[in-house]
């Protein structure tokens, strides 16, 4: 994980499964505009607002998709997105559940 932020970050590198920051980038046009290439600031975004905002992550992903399909992930975790996300990333992908 260090290393992501050190290097794959300006890379462009996925992060997780649940978001890669180039096509969080792509999803959301608005950050192009507001933060360039910056892809630190890009994810600072991410964590300090997109998150909460249901915003698409990556290609794989999508919040809101993976919140409503699931009404035992919503008695688990409520409005939680990081609970969301944490779940596709260690146990979602693992039981096939579909985020798209």
């Amino acid at each position: 994980k260090l290393h992501w932020f050190t290097n794959g970050i300006k890379e462009g590198r996925e992060a997780s499964p649940s978001f890669n920051v180039v096509e969080y980038k792509n999803y959301n046009k608005d950050l192009e505009s507001a933060f360039g290439n910056d892809n630190n600031r890009i994810f600072e975004h991410f964590i300090r607002y997109g998150i909460n905002e249901d915003r698409r992550t990556s290609e794989i992903f999508n919040l809101s998709v993976y919140k409503n399909r699931y009404v035992d992930l919503q008695n688990a975790f409520g409005n939680n997105n990081a609970a969301y996300f944490n779940h596709y990333n260690t146990c979602g992908i693992k039981e096939n559940r579909n985020a798209l």
